[in-house]
């Protein structure tokens, strides 16, 4: 500092009036950053909001915004990155999700997930115990005994019991598939007015 004060007096007054944890690199923040301006991310990032970017500042703020706010009780509103109108509610208590994709296959979908991550949750302790690898060796720890041929099991007093006679149908055997109860779509579409095909 005693140099700057000595090459430009009123720059070190200007300085000496910001906090130095804004300007001095020793009380930078260590978590990780970067400073170069362009990387893959940005390229990535650039690239979905390209449409957006044409827009004027609150509509396109209100496009690209991939948010997840939270709401209380361990509820969260997301809204979507990709411009559309489209709100959900998730709620990591109960494992829910409104777009219901959470509740039917056991596994956090992509609103969920943006909430898992924001709160830095462990992703495991949302999935499903189905999924899980003890829940497999669970179901798996019984022994399954194995069966002897029918040439060695034990003869009884009793008759053997056998499969139904096969009788044969009457009339000709169906090859064709059953047709669909949909009405069929005409594979070739209709000519424009005036256009005849030969």
């Amino acid at each position: 500092m005693a140099e700057i004060q000595k090459v430009d007096n009123g720059a070190y007054n200007h300085l000496m009036e910001i906090p130095t944890k804004y300007w001095c690199r020793h009380k930078f923040g260590t978590w990780s950053k970067c400073d170069t301006l362009v990387n893959n991310m940005c390229e990535v990032f650039n690239s979905v909001i390209v449409d957006a970017r044409e827009k004027p500042i609150v509509s396109m703020l209100e496009d690209i915004r991939w948010v997840s706010i939270y709401a209380g009780r361990d509820k969260y509103e997301v809204t979507s990155i990709h411009g559309g109108k489209e709100k959900f509610v998730v709620d990591l208590k109960n494992h829910e999700c409104s777009c219901r994709k959470f509740q039917l296959s056991g596994i956090p979908c992509a609103h969920a997930m943006t909430c898992i991550r924001k709160m830095c949750f462990n992703v495991d302790n949302f999935v499903a115990n189905c999924y899980k690898k003890e829940t497999y060796s669970e179901c798996y720890q019984h022994v399954v005994y194995p069966v002897n041929g029918p040439n060695l099991w034990v003869k009884t007093q009793f008759d053997d019991v056998l499969p139904p006679v096969y009788r044969k149908p009457i009339g000709r055997p169906k090859l064709k598939r059953m047709a669909k109860t949909h009405p069929k779509v005409n594979a070739t579409p209709e000519p424009p007015p005036g256009i005849f095909y030969r």
